[in-house]
């Protein structure tokens, strides 16, 4: 192996580090193979598994490297082994076959090689090709590049070669898992289990007080945070599996194709097959959106078999062009939050919004998000909801639903990072996220969560992207009265509210980014905090900081809490009383009522 640096790794061999553990991969497999099958170590260095391995083993251990020294420290030491160039595939197994003759192989080792080769493809297929004649098994490692501290430097545009480890200067082939994966299978060599080697604080872990790989730094923290969700090897520094052999796959070993071809939108409907009757009103919305690029997933949950039977008559009644834009997935297993992570797991589209099976979307839905994504790549896409009363009814012993009272405007128009912070004031089908924001950060729905999940979700999601809103009232949020059962009826006020301490804990447990123009959201909290304290101060009986110059303010602050007691109880009273109105009453006076409630606001 020419293009290998000679001489330079001498490991020692320990039950821990890599060569243990590639001999216990092999001890557990327990390979079936004839008594006098050999171990081929392609690549040996100096050979420090040969001891353990043919005492654990019971085989003849063979050597193959380009390095002499190295050569000769396993001779000296009895062990056969034999100098060889691994070239292209064909060169490669023809130097294989001639180091064995007719031998048979039980077991091959390649350990931490593959990064030293510029041919690296060609010499795992030959290897591949060989182990294949001889049905042996192999054990395989490489260095792991997406290591959490060579992202962290990256992050701040440092990246160093050093004389040995995950960044040996003399590698010239890098790999994340999947690349690694991906050489192994198009040489026709797959893994079948890891035994990876793990260190948070690798080689790389240089130089000190790096503010991104330090623990204490809070932008180390972020890092950490953001690897450990999206990437299950920040911390590893070695990846070791062992493999058998097949035939080679198909799988290419870089990208060639950048962009896929997919629709705009996918839309995840869960449903129960319970709301049959609302189910088709929901996708008759869909039927008539303006923009019609888009997949619709039901995710049936727990059906029965009559319960999916249902579901399927209604997708099978709707136009056959919209129809073929409908799939239905079942989920046996779960809580309510799993159709949503299968839903989202099975998703095409560029953006993916969830919508219940029960509530409304206007023409503009879609047209919206569409208008919103387009100018702001990247982020997620939230439009304004109106909530409305509703009841079920039955009419010639049909189910049907209708609206019982207006819309009321109880969501904001705009979103705000910190408001989100206390509470969800966005119901889950007026948001729509990039699909990356899904499949590339690791943030899922908490299936351990029974209710707010949408919020928890939400929350993560916004760290990393952001917000773009629109005015526009595009849904419906149906708020069912007391003849049709919802979440705020099946689960108990206790549960929402463990639920939501959990996701609060969960909040202060990670780092926030906070988007432009927080602080000075924060700051004007701040003041109204200020000024409350100061009005405390000043109403406080025998305050001796307050001074003289203080009591016309005093009189002020007292003037101005009463009037604005005044106006509140004013409002309360007008809200109850429109609350108890028939709706027939209640949009008579509605004009009125509201006319005096803005007088009452600027008092």
């Amino acid at each position: 192996m020419s293009e290998m640096k000679t001489g330079t790794y001498d490991n020692q061999y320990t039950s821990t580090n890599l060569y243990g553990r590639a001999l216990r991969l092999l001890s557990n497999a327990e390979l079936k193979s004839p008594s006098n099958a050999i171990h081929l170590d392609i690549g040996c260095g100096y050979g420090h598994i040969a001891e353990p391995l043919v005492a654990a083993l019971g085989r003849p251990y063979v050597g193959l490297d380009a390095d002499p020294a190295a050569l000769a420290s396993l001779r000296q030491r009895g062990f056969e082994s034999h100098q060889v160039n691994l070239g292209d595939r064909k060169a490669t197994l023809d130097a294989l076959l001639s180091a064995v003759g007719n031998r048979s192989v039980a077991s091959i080792s390649f350990l931490d090689c593959l990064e030293h080769l510029s041919n690296g493809n060609a010499v795992i297929q030959g290897i591949g090709d060989f182990a294949r004649i001889h049905s042996a098994m192999l054990v395989i490692s490489t260095p792991n590049v997406a290591h959490r501290d060579i992202i962290g430097k990256l992050l701040l545009g440092r990246f160093e070669y050093t004389d040995a480890g995950l960044l040996d200067h003399t590698h010239l082939r890098l790999f994340d898992e999947q690349h690694f994966v991906n050489t192994l299978k198009q040489g026709g060599i797959y893994p079948i289990e890891f035994d990876n080697i793990v260190q948070p604080k690798s080689d790389q872990h240089f130089p000190v007080g790096h503010p991104a790989l330090e623990p204490t730094a809070t932008l180390a923290k972020l890092v950490a945070q953001l690897s450990e969700r999206a990437n299950n090897h920040s911390t590893t520094n070695q990846f070791l599996c062992l493999c058998a052999s097949g035939q080679p796959s198909s799988t290419s070993t870089y990208t060639i194709q950048r962009s896929v071809q997919r629709p705009f939108l996918s839309i995840v409907i869960r449903t129960q097959g319970m709301r049959l009757s609302q189910l088709t009103e929901t996708l008759l919305c869909l039927a008539g959106q303006s923009n019609q690029d888009f997949e619709v997933l039901i995710m049936g949950h727990k059906l029965s078999t009559e319960l999916q039977l249902g579901v399927e008559q209604v997708i099978e009644d709707q136009d056959e062009q919209f129809r073929k834009k409908i799939t239905l997935h079942l989920v046996e297993e779960g809580g309510r939050t799993r159709p949503l992570n299968a839903g989202f797991e099975l998703s095409r589209g560029h953006y993916i919004v969830s919508l219940d099976d029960d509530d409304l979307v206007f023409s503009n839905w879609i047209e919206t998000f569409h208008s919103l994504a387009s100018a702001n790549p990247g982020q997620a896409v939230r439009s304004v909801c109106v909530r409305q009363d509703a009841k079920i009814t039955t009419i010639s012993k049909q189910e049907s639903c209708y609206a019982s009272g207006p819309f009321e405007s109880i969501y904001p128009s705009s979103h705000s990072f910190l408001d989100q912070l206390r509470d969800n004031n966005s119901p889950i089908h007026s948001i729509a996220i990039p699909r990356e924001a899904y499949f590339s950060t690791g943030i899922r729905f908490d299936e351990s969560l029974t209710t707010a999940e949408d919020w928890d979700f939400f929350q993560q999601v916004f760290n990393y992207t952001g917000v773009a809103s629109s005015s526009e009232i595009t849904c419906i949020y149906r708020w069912w009265q007391a003849n049709n059962a919802t979440s705020r009826d099946l689960h108990s006020a206790e549960e929402w509210q463990a639920n939501r301490l959990r996701i609060l804990a969960k909040q202060d447990a990670r780092v926030t980014l906070l988007p432009p123009g927080s602080t000075k959201e924060i700051r004007a909290l701040l003041d109204i905090v200020d000024e409350h304290k100061k009005f405390q101060a000043a109403l406080t009986p025998g305050n001796s900081t307050a001074s003289t110059a203080a009591v016309p303010w005093r009189k002020s602050a007292i003037v101005t809490m009463k009037k604005s007691l005044r106006r509140d109880i004013a409002l309360c009273r007008i809200k109850r009383a429109l609350f108890i109105f028939s709706p027939k009453r209640r949009a008579k006076y509605a004009s009125r009522i509201r006319s005096f409630e803005l007088f009452l606001q600027q008092m």
